[in-house]
């Protein structure tokens, strides 16, 4: 019986995902059409998160994935799926708004803000120093 070397075990480095084939493309086409490339961008963003953790931001290139990183990969996409779901999209003004009605305590407590409507006549600013 042959030694495989370590590399064939090795989960990182993460190499892209395929999304061409596989099981990954397959457990895909069960997402609904719509949530679909969101959670591609999710599960890529996750990936690429692990890979920064290990790699210190270099880019892996050429790489075939082994069936460890591919099973990694498609642990990664399940989890996300299962509790993937597309919230509400907000314009800026009606997120600014629901940031601003939200609690700023993480503990549930009441918090005081000083966050204040915006008033021209209550803002003064400064002449320039320069002539």
């Amino acid at each position: 019986m042959a030694i495989r070397s370590s590399r064939q075990r090795d989960v990182f480095p993460l190499p892209p995902l395929d999304w061409s084939r596989g099981p990954l493309h397959d457990d895909l086409q069960q997402v609904p059409a719509n949530q679909r490339w969101p959670l591609r961008q999710q599960t890529e963003g996750a990936i690429r998160s692990l890979f920064d953790l290990y790699a210190e931001g270099k880019v892996l290139a050429g790489c075939p994935a082994n069936a460890v990183q591919r099973a990694s990969q498609l642990a990664i996409f399940k989890q996300l799926a299962q509790g993937f779901t597309m919230g509400p999209m907000y314009n800026f003004k009606e997120a600014a708004g629901l940031l601003l009605k939200s609690s700023l305590s993480y503990a549930k407590q009441q918090v005081s803000s000083t966050v204040r409507s915006y008033q021209e006549g209550l803002v003064s600013i400064p002449t320039s120093g320069h002539t």
